[in-house]
């Protein structure tokens, strides 16, 4: 999935993005550190798990301008952002694409990752509100960068 983001272009507006299974951190620290995204919303389930991204996220990040925000729920969050990114298996996605379709902006950009080529048609299926902008295949795994139909 880093390599859908390295192409990415973020505009001054794309200022808050929204990491969904965020795992040790990675596509936080990178779209706070490469991508000079200023807050980042990072979601996970595991606690442990919060707890190592933030250590990841402050060991990485020394601007005064950066911000990460730690999250269990998506339930919450009502501000829309304008990049949401979710590496997660194909289970949680069919748990969090309403959740995601309520949260992106309509010009936002969506990378989703954790689909397994065999589950290719289901994932799309879950987003068929969505055109694919990108895919990439590593593996048995896929990773897309899509962008809202409606």
């Amino acid at each position: 999935m880093l390599e859908l983001l390295a192409g990415a272009i973020f505009g001054r507006k794309d200022k808050r993005a929204l990491d969904i299974g965020c795992g040790s951190g990675i596509l936080s620290i990178y779209l706070s550190k490469i991508k000079q995204v200023r807050k980042i919303y990072a979601l996970d389930i595991d606690p442990f798990v919060l707890n190592e991204a933030l250590s990841n996220f402050r060991s990485n990040i020394k601007r005064k301008n950066a911000a990460l925000f730690l999250l269990k729920d998506i339930s919450f969050l009502k501000k829309p952002f304008q990049i949401i990114t979710a590496n997660v298996p194909i289970n949680v996605h069919s748990l969090i694409y309403r959740d995601i379709k309520r949260l992106l902006r309509a010009d936002g950009q969506l990378y989703c990752g954790g689909v397994l080529k065999n589950q290719k048609e289901h994932f799309l299926s879950l987003y068929a509100d969505y055109k694919v902008i990108d895919l990439l295949e590593r593996s048995d795994w896929m990773s897309f960068k899509l962008k809202k139909l409606r």
